[in-house]
């Protein structure tokens, strides 16, 4: 009778391990639907092709120049105030 008991409280412990799993996924599917939500509502187009053309037509070691003077002008060596301009904004960067 003893060894029914066990067997079944490990069915029960393995039942709960189960709905505990399931709840899991759920909540990863809900979270992902939300997320899949939310992107659709910023812009319904499909974006894989876009960033993918943008990729091919980028250019090896773009904007590294800006990463040299970023990086001086974090250290303190670059110049006070940075200006920059890339397609579509306008940056400015103050060292005190």
């Amino acid at each position: 009778m003893a060894e029914g008991h066990q067997a079944a409280a490990a069915a029960r412990t393995e039942a709960q391990k189960d709905r505990a799993g399931i709840h899991t996924l759920s909540s990863c599917l809900f979270v992902d639907l939300q997320k899949a939500k939310i992107l659709d509502w910023l812009s319904s187009e499909n974006l894989i092709p876009r960033h993918s053309t943008i990729s091919e037509d980028h250019a090896n070691n773009t904007g590294l120049w800006l990463l040299a003077e970023l990086q001086q002008w974090f250290d303190g060596n670059g110049p006070r105030l940075i200006i920059g301009q890339g397609p579509g904004n306008v940056f400015v960067l103050a060292n005190d």
